[in-house]
């Protein structure tokens, strides 16, 4: 890139990028990938912190502009730092490059696209100097439309800082918004009540089951506005008890409940709502026992032939909706 951007304002879009993390409440990764036909060198992912991007910056600004283009290695060793990554909830490549190179298609065994796209990996390629039509844009725009990013053209460097700009604009306005949960209890779960948020609805479904529904939850905490952020989990608790005798029963009806949510320019999104189990056994004298719901990960043991039971003492029921902030982390692969 000694000719297509002498002045080096690629190295310096990408380092106000990385300023514009640091003043987000988010805990963001950054990265940085020098290639050429091979790696040159690979920093990163490290997290928000003054520091450690002031050294993230320090490596942009080390990548240097000579050599050949092989798109699949950049894309393949930046891949491999996000897929190392794996709490963040937006995963991002920002590409640079004045040329196509090598390059697997998409469809054909090895293609990074196609690998950045099973991984929930966005690809935002930038075109530097890319003749319109060429072999070269198209794999860039390919890149893009199969890893749901965006191309930009930047006919001249002078072009990149607001391209960055763009890009920073579009991968920051994910944090979900107008987040609603509905809550659906198996029909075995009962006597649902003494909710320490009250449910905007709860109806009693014909199948038996239970529906319970909250809007726009963002309202209930932190700053109380539609969106929740890095630092806000919504947290909701009520009691329920069993007509049925088992050991870790299924709560939630899988099937029916979800998390309903917004994203800035992608539309409406839905996340699963965790799992709850319940024990429900009987003392000798035929007495409740208190049992718990949470989220759990673990299979629930089958319990054969269940006695019916009184209704037990009520359990709760924590639903962290943490699953959905918006944390996201960017690799930049710079072109030398």
């Amino acid at each position: 890139m000694r000719w297509t951007d002498p002045s080096n304002l690629r190295l310096a879009a990408a380092g106000t990028f990385v300023d514009k993390m640091l003043t987000t409440p988010e805990n963001d990764r950054g990265g940085v990938v020098s290639w050429d036909n091979s790696i040159d060198f690979t920093y990163g992912l490290v997290a928000e912190d003054e520091d450690n991007f002031d050294t993230l910056k320090k490596n942009i600004h080390s990548v240097n502009s000579v050599g050949d283009t092989n798109l699949n290695t950049g894309l393949n060793a930046a891949i491999g730092m996000l897929n190392a990554e794996g709490s963040a909830a937006n995963k991002v490549i920002i590409l640079v490059t004045d040329g196509g190179g090598v390059y697997t298609p998409s469809g054909k065994y090895g293609s990074p696209a196609d690998d950045a796209a099973k991984k929930g990996i966005v690809i935002y390629p930038i075109g530097l100097a890319v003749s319109p039509g060429s072999y070269a844009e198209s794999s860039l725009m390919e890149i893009a439309e199969v890893t749901g990013g965006l191309y930009f053209p930047s006919p001249s460097a002078s072009n990149l800082d607001a391209i960055f700009a763009s890009v920073y604009a579009g991968v920051t306005n994910t944090v979900p918004y107008t987040i609603d949960l509905m809550e659906v209890t198996e029909s075995y779960i009962v006597a649902e009540d003494d909710f320490s948020i009250i449910p905007d609805s709860v109806t009693e479904n014909d199948d038996g089951t239970t529906t319970m529904f909250w809007t726009n939850v963002g309202r209930y905490v932190g700053n109380k506005n539609d969106i929740l952020d890095a630092s806000e989990t919504f947290v909701v608790t009520f009691t329920a008890g069993s007509d049925k005798l088992g050991i870790l029963l299924p709560v939630s009806n899988l099937t029916s409940a979800k998390i309903r949510y917004n994203v800035q320019n992608a539309g409406e999104r839905t996340a699963e709502v965790g799992q709850a189990y319940i024990n429900v056994t009987q003392g000798e004298n035929s007495e409740p026992t208190k049992t718990l719901i949470e989220i759990s990960p673990e299979i629930p043991t089958e319990t054969e032939n269940p006695i019916p039971a009184p209704v037990p003492e009520f359990p709760i029921m924590l639903f962290p909706l943490s699953m959905i902030v918006s944390i996201f982390a960017v690799v930049f692969i710079l072109r030398r």
